[in-house]
């Protein structure tokens, strides 16, 4: 299961991007292959649903954008996974769910020889079922592979059917089926995260190891396994204790160390945008500019201009 089926692009977040590859920061709708059924164009917010055929598809340490549950609907999906630590090598029968919370690093490879139903919720979303009283305290959805839930799988099938609906006026019935869905994850496929679990960190020495390889190798495609490898921890312990010690990912931070970076090399002489995304680690310039933006609020460009610098040369 080597083949890799994905989309490659730096557009911004859409309903169809979905999945995050923390080595490049690339932002994709996941399967290049198109779905038999989408729910575009449907007055849906915070979800949506889609059906897809055959796939196959290799990801290596990606997050989710939004939590995504799978329906199995025909012939057995063969996965292996790697996330939080654990292995797994399992078929999927027709029939069966599978939960991917959002924002959670994983590696795998998927193979589903027949169809699938995906319901993508957005971490909003579901934390509306968590403020009404479903669960209490902080709570995170759970990895779970091939597991057999009735209630879950007939409501996918509602969301499914709803999709497949041409003259649907509007979507409170869809909305009403979503906010099932996700209060039935919370009551049943969640963890809570208690204050304690959020204590410590990484000490000072690590944290300092962690930095000074980062700031060496800013330019670089940095795996969270070389990181946590610096810090002499396991990848699931350091992707841990990394967001207890400074309350961010260690991708988010990479990513702010990037466009420090940039702001440095962009006020030189004869600075040239498309040289510097590849000197700080981009993919091109599109790739900075989109990231620039988000971190800094404006482009390169006009970061420069406010600085009472000259324009600067694409």
């Amino acid at each position: 299961m080597s083949k890799r089926l994905f989309y490659s692009t730096t557009s911004g977040l859409t309903m169809d991007n979905v999945l995050l590859e923390t080595i490049s920061g690339r932002i994709h709708p996941g399967l290049a292959e198109p779905p038999i059924l989408s729910s575009r164009g449907k007055p849906w917010n915070g979800f949506h649903v889609k059906e897809h055929g055959p796939t196959e598809a290799e990801v290596h340490e990606v997050m989710l954008l939004k939590h995504v549950i799978c329906l199995q609907i025909s012939k057995p999906a063969e996965i292996e996974w790697q996330g939080d630590g654990r292995f797994v090598n399992k078929s999927i029968e027709p029939g069966q769910i599978s939960i991917y919370p959002a924002n959670k690093l994983h590696s795998g490879a998927f193979r589903h020889a027949g169809g699938h139903i995906a319901v993508f919720l957005e971490p909003e979303f579901l934390a509306q079922a968590m403020d009404k009283g479903v669960a209490t305290g902080q709570v995170e959805l759970r990895w779970e592979h091939g597991v057999d839930s009735p209630a879950l799988r007939e409501l996918v099938l509602l969301l499914h059917a709803e999709a497949r609906q041409s003259n649907a006026p509007d979507g409170h019935y869809a909305t009403a089926i979503a906010r099932l869905i996700a209060m039935h994850l919370v009551q049943h496929y969640s963890v809570k995260v208690t204050g304690s679990a959020k204590q410590g960190g990484l000490s000072p020495t690590r944290m300092r190891k962690v930095m000074d390889y980062i700031e060496q190798r800013v330019g670089e495609q940095l795996s969270l396994s070389e990181l946590a490898a610096a810090a002499g921890l396991s990848v699931f312990h350091f992707s841990r204790v990394f967001r207890q010690s400074t309350g961010m990912s260690p991708f988010q931070y990479v990513m702010k160390c990037r466009i420090g970076q940039a702001k440095k090399l962009l006020l030189e002489p004869d600075a040239r945008i498309g040289d510097i995304a590849l000197e700080c680690g981009f993919c091109d310039q599109a790739h900075l500019t989109r990231h620039f933006k988000r971190l800094a609020g404006v482009t390169p460009a006009v970061f420069v201009r406010s600085l009472g610098h000259r324009n600067i040369s694409r």
